[in-house]
């Protein structure tokens, strides 16, 4: 199982560089422009459930707590069940992160 997660990371972490380089080209700079400032990485890969807000919870199932992620970016695998929230930071409204089909 170890190794199905670390490839999934190895996979992420490939995704993380490429978007580097798209954002440097988006702002019309060279495209290697992050390379040696994402040399170090200090990330983390984290499984978490959202589960819908429908719905109550079972005894003793708790939902993450509001939290700032950390770092230049945040890359999520979506899926169907709403329940990802982000909050707007001008107006303190909770926005519902929808689900975009592929």
């Amino acid at each position: 199982m170890s190794s199905i997660w670390l490839n999934y990371y190895s996979q992420y972490q490939q995704l993380s560089q490429h978007l580097y380089k798209l954002f440097a080209l988006a702002l019309n700079l060279d495209e290697h422009l992050f390379d040696n400032k994402i040399n170090e990485h200090h990330c983390a890969l984290c499984s978490l459930f959202y589960p819908s807000l429908l719905s109550s919870l079972p005894q003793n199932q708790y939902r993450s707590s509001t939290h700032t992620d950390y770092g230049s970016f945040t890359i999520l695998k979506e899926d169907s069940i709403y329940g990802l929230q982000i909050q707007n930071r001008f107006n303190g409204k909770w926005i519902d992160v929808p689900f975009i089909e592929k």
